[in-house]
């Protein structure tokens, strides 16, 4: 999981950022270690993907570093 190309993240019901591998800093910019428990997941997806993005699979739209809305594909479960 740390070293797949796809953004693996586990996320508290809340939206805390508790789990990034690596492929979150290669797609987004943000360094994970820096990032988990303080980071709310949901203020870095785009306004209009808030009411889905914990409930389906899709692609949604998240700011990168530099400030630039990229699609990314999500897949929310629940343990």
């Amino acid at each position: 999981m740390h070293n797949s190309s796809e953004i693996v993240t586990i996320v508290d019901p809340d939206g805390t950022l508790r789990y990034a591998n690596s492929a979150w800093q290669r797609v987004l910019g943000y360094d994970p270690e820096e990032e988990i428990g303080t980071m709310n997941l949901l203020e870095y997806v785009h306004p209009e993907d808030h009411p889905h993005v914990l409930e389906e699979t899709g692609r949604i739209r998240a700011v990168n570093t530099t400030g630039e809305w990229i699609e990314v594909e999500g897949f929310a479960s629940t343990a």
